[in-house]
């Protein structure tokens, strides 16, 4: 009998090891992944639901994070589209296909595509685009955003 229970408490105890070395290398997923930008405070948050997420290094200082379906992300703002792609290097994404800005549940910007620089936090919307605060409706054919 001691020596059943001598073999479970070492079981047990490899296995909390093995569980608390798993979750301290899981690491919250931001749009910048790894590389030298990722070092800045600015990150775009990608939240949960995305159908794929695919990294794609393109060269030794540029990565590319490639998004599709139902996407989110959210940098003070939430936004969501169809498709996006976030590049690490040039601190930009790009969206297209169902663009939706919605700023603090007061404004909506909708369009076709978005190009957005995350440093500066300017968005530049073409396709179909329409700016509403829920009581009134601007259709412009372009719209930069700050």
């Amino acid at each position: 009998m001691k020596l059943y229970c001598y073999y479970s408490r070492q079981w047990l105890l490899l296995l909390l090891l093995v569980l608390t070395y798993t979750v301290s290398a899981q690491q919250p997923v931001t749009g910048m992944g790894p590389g030298p930008a990722s070092d800045s405070l600015v990150n775009v948050e990608i939240l949960p639901g995305v159908r794929k997420l695919e990294f794609r290094k393109v060269d030794d200082s540029t990565q590319l994070t490639i998004l599709a379906g139902t996407v989110k992300l959210k940098q003070g703002t939430a936004l969501f589209c169809d498709s996006c792609v976030i590049n690490n290097r040039t601190q930009t994404f790009e969206a297209w296909g169902n663009v939706h800005i919605n700023d603090a549940d007061t404004v909506h910007v909708y369009s076709s595509h978005l190009r957005y620089l995350i440093q500066k936090r300017i968005a530049f919307l073409d396709g179909g685009v329409r700016l509403t605060d829920g009581k009134g409706r601007l259709p412009p054919r372009i719209l930069n955003m700050i």
